[in-house]
């Protein structure tokens, strides 16, 4: 299998378990999130990525009346690239996102947008020329006390 080469584009999904921390709650939420992406590999080391993702579920946390969900987020990303081998290679993603967190209780519900800097780490394993799959944390929003972190995995089809 190539190694990816300069001015690739992609197109991918994911899969995450998000975790959103210190919004209105003392513990954290487990939400379900499906997310979009698109980029392109300027180099064998840069490239550069956004992301469209969308909430599945809302979380009660445990001793708290109120619920959460992540509505929406998007995000712009620079992609270092490590390439371990033509199969396989790691990246760190660094960037900006803008999450839309919506909290109800009590059938009231109010929606807030937490806009920061967007940080992680990822790899992925070539399984055809143009088929890769890998795995990626990263940091949505770190603002305030409000924290949003993500755990996917997905698969990213490069033309």
């Amino acid at each position: 299998m190539a190694p990816a080469v300069a001015d690739t584009p992609y197109v991918g999904g994911a899969g995450a378990i998000s975790i959103v921390d210190g919004y209105s709650h003392d513990t954290g939420a487990s939400l379900a999130v499906i997310r979009g992406n698109a980029g392109i590999d300027l180099s064998r080391y840069f490239g550069l990525e956004g992301h469209l993702g969308f909430g599945l579920i809302e979380d009660q946390p445990k001793g708290q009346s109120a619920k959460v969900s992540i509505e929406n987020y998007f995000a712009g990303y620079g992609r270092l690239i490590w390439p371990l081998s033509e199969v396989g290679r790691l990246f760190a993603l660094v960037g900006v996102a803008q999450s839309t967190i919506k909290s109800s209780e009590n059938g009231a519900s109010s929606k807030d947008d937490v806009s920061s800097l967007s940080y992680g780490l990822g790899g992925e394993i070539a399984v055809t020329d143009s088929l890769r799959v890998g795995t990626d944390v990263i940091v949505l929003a770190n603002k305030g006390n409000t924290t949003i972190w993500s755990l996917a995995a997905g698969a990213r089809w490069y033309f």
